[in-house]
């Protein structure tokens, strides 16, 4: 299952902060995809920044490894 998060911002460094804080917090995912665009607020614009992803699989365990 695909799970998705984005993030919406004025200035490139907080938008760099708010992806990189949901990269150090979720260390266990797959991106799928990610985009990046630009929506207008006025005279200026903001950038739009989401990426798909998924949990990572779990490691299979096979055996009992190591015991008797």
């Amino acid at each position: 299952m695909h799970k998705f998060f984005s993030v919406r911002a004025r200035e490139i460094q907080d938008l760099e902060s708010q992806v990189n804080t949901f990269l150090t917090n979720n260390p266990d995912i797959v991106i799928v995809s990610s985009n990046q665009s630009l929506v207008p607020v006025g005279d200026t614009q903001d950038i739009l920044y989401s990426i798909i992803y998924k949990e990572a699989p779990k490691p299979t365990r096979i055996g009992r490894l190591g015991q008797d």
